[in-house]
């Protein structure tokens, strides 16, 4: 399989580009921001976290020997995933695409739709209820 190339000027990129702890990394060519998908990084992690565990599991340890490999080799591990990991699991790479803030949801909900009537939650003109 090749490298990756940017989805904004088709130029090859390396595995080294690729950030480890970010899905975000810039182009080196074009300054565009294309990313790995963010469960690329999660399902990394993951694995790296349940590794030692499962490993020592498998040679028949017992469960506090487990427990004490898991505690002193869960951070090395994790290093060496999210550093080498992408070079054996290939990640695909597509254009960044922000989320909206807060404030540019908040905006969003407050403009009229097409109908005519507002998003906005009207709490003080609803009747109460009996109960109350």
């Amino acid at each position: 399989m090749s490298n990756p190339k940017c989805p904004q000027c088709g130029a090859l990129l390396t595995y080294g580009d690729i950030m480890a702890t970010s899905p975000v990394f810039p182009c080196p060519a074009c300054g565009v921001q294309p990313q790995v998908p963010g469960y690329f990084v999660i399902w990394t992690m993951n694995a790296a976290i349940a590794a030692p565990a499962l490993v020592f599991w498998a040679l028949g340890f017992s469960w506090q020997l487990v427990i004490v490999a898991e505690l002193l080799l869960v951070y090395p591990t994790l290093w060496l995933a999210l550093k080498y990991g992408k070079y054996v699991l290939r990640p695909r790479v597509k254009l960044y695409v922000p989320a909206r803030s807060f404030a540019e949801n908040l905006a969003r909900l407050r403009r009229a739709p097409p109908g005519g009537r507002s998003e906005e939650l009207q709490l003080r003109d609803r009747p109460r209820p009996p109960w109350v």
